[in-house]
């Protein structure tokens, strides 16, 4: 499977590697546009995103992450479907009403677990290329 490129968004004057993707659960989907972060281990979403796919985000694994303050909020992981144009995976994503930025993140869980990550700030864009082992096109 051919890599897939996104290019950068301008997030509060700055070009970053934000990206369309869709999340989905039992045939319910919702695009969503979510910052690619190689520093955060987990993916985190705003918790209205769950409800949209039909899933009670509060009834998932309650784990703390750490931002960029120091703190700590609380998210709740759930194993979701995710499509990255054509190229569909499943993995474990957190939700959250704490997340304090204006955008989703998609972290090192899933996405660095299923494509090979590549950013080229110079280029403007954010190239992925999925381990081709792991697509499940359905």
């Amino acid at each position: 499977m051919p890599a897939i490129e996104y290019k950068y968004a301008v997030v509060a004057g700055r070009r970053s590697p934000l990206i369309s993707l869709g999340i989905g659960l039992d045939g319910r989907w919702q695009r969503v546009a979510a910052y690619v972060d190689s520093g955060a281990f987990y993916s985190v979403f705003k918790a209205g995103f769950a409800g949209a796919i039909g899933i009670d985000w509060q009834k998932g694994e309650k784990v703390y992450v750490q931002v960029g303050d120091g703190g700590l909020i609380p998210i709740f992981l759930h194993v979701v479907d995710l499509q990255l144009r054509h190229y569909r995976f499943s993995g474990q994503i957190g939700f959250s009403q704490h997340l304090g930025v204006s955008f989703n993140l998609i972290g090192r869980v899933p996405l660095f677990e299923h494509c090979i990550v590549c950013f080229d700030d110079r280029q403007g864009i954010v190239r992925l290329d999925p381990y081709e082992m792991n697509n499940r096109n359905k």
